[in-house]
């Protein structure tokens, strides 16, 4: 009697999925797969930062409890959290006991909430950048950078293309939103910009003084206390 399993299909798989079973699954269930719903992305993104320095087999064998300690990733909820579920977290085994990535958690769940408020879904906010498609790769290919990633950064004045996302930010969450630079460009590898048209970018960008006085002088001071 012929295997049962004979005519199915198989199935090639990256060679980061391995054996584990949850990187397996990961693999097949969801790595690739578009995501529009807004709370999963954010989730993706929250785990994400929390693998920072460590493998993503590690956050996916704590997801689980992540999910328990974070509220399902509700960022409603989260980003109600305060000192007392600070202490919990750090106390909890289960997940990663880095306080600047809690905080970080919390902070994203509270910009979400002002996207929210200001009419703008994170779905559609991550999608814009790459016109609502999926980008695709070959297959074969490991990038370590995109047309994508590098738009931005080698553009060039006067940078026209990033007005669109510097006004998706303020418009996202206009509290929070500052203008810095990391003069005097340590770590650059290429002619660093020039500094007057950073300042000309953020006048063509913004819309009056006062939002201007917003960025550059109310949010630090409220924020780091400038």
């Amino acid at each position: 009697m012929p295997n049962a399993d004979a005519s199915a299909p198989t199935v090639v798989r990256c060679r980061w999925a391995g054996t584990d079973k949850l990187m397996v699954a990961y693999h097949d269930k969801e790595w690739g797969v578009p995501e529009r719903n807004s709370r999963k992305l954010w989730e993706t993104l929250m785990l994400e930062g929390f693998q920072a320095g460590l493998s993503w087999s590690t956050i996916l064998n704590k997801r689980v409890a992540f999910r328990k300690g974070f509220a399902g990733f509700d960022p409603e909820k989260v980003a109600r959290f305060g000192a007392r579920d600070i202490r919990r977290l750090l106390a909890d085994p289960g997940i990663v006991r880095s306080r600047a990535k809690i905080e970080a958690t919390i902070g994203g769940a509270k910009i979400y909430c002002d996207m929210l408020e200001h009419g703008v879904k994170f779905s559609t906010f991550c999608w814009s950048f790459t016109d609502g498609k999926p980008i695709e790769g070959d297959g074969k290919t490991v990038l370590a950078s995109t047309p994508l990633s590098e738009k931005i950064s080698k553009a060039g004045p006067p940078w026209d293309d990033v007005i669109p996302v510097i006004r998706a930010l303020i418009e996202a969450a206009p509290d929070r939103v500052i203008w810095a630079s990391d003069w005097p460009h340590p770590v650059s590898t290429a002619q660093p910009p020039n500094e007057a048209d950073l300042i000309e970018l953020l006048y063509r960008a913004t819309h009056d003084d006062a939002e201007r006085q917003r960025i550059l002088v109310d949010n630090p001071a409220r924020l780091f206390g400038f």
